[in-house]
């Protein structure tokens, strides 16, 4: 999942972290983005069998940003 939404956050250039943050256009064309590239190509079932499918934006990427911590040597 997280690879799909860093690609997709990628493609669109797309920064936010909330789906609050995003305007209508951009949901419909993320949403258009994972469709394109993840469910209909590797299934409708590539993200579980669900109905519905929550996503909070955060890619690979924006997890390694969190989960990392880089101290500085003075």
């Amino acid at each position: 999942m997280r690879e799909a939404i860093g690609f997709c956050k990628q493609e669109l250039e797309i920064n936010a972290m909330i789906d609050l943050d995003l305007k209508y256009e951009e949901r419909v064309n993320f949403e258009k983005c994972l469709t394109e590239n993840y469910l209909m190509k590797h299934g409708m079932d590539y993200f579980g069998k669900r109905d519905l499918i929550y996503i909070d934006l955060y890619g690979k990427n924006d997890v390694r940003r969190l989960t990392t911590t880089s101290i500085d040597a003075e």
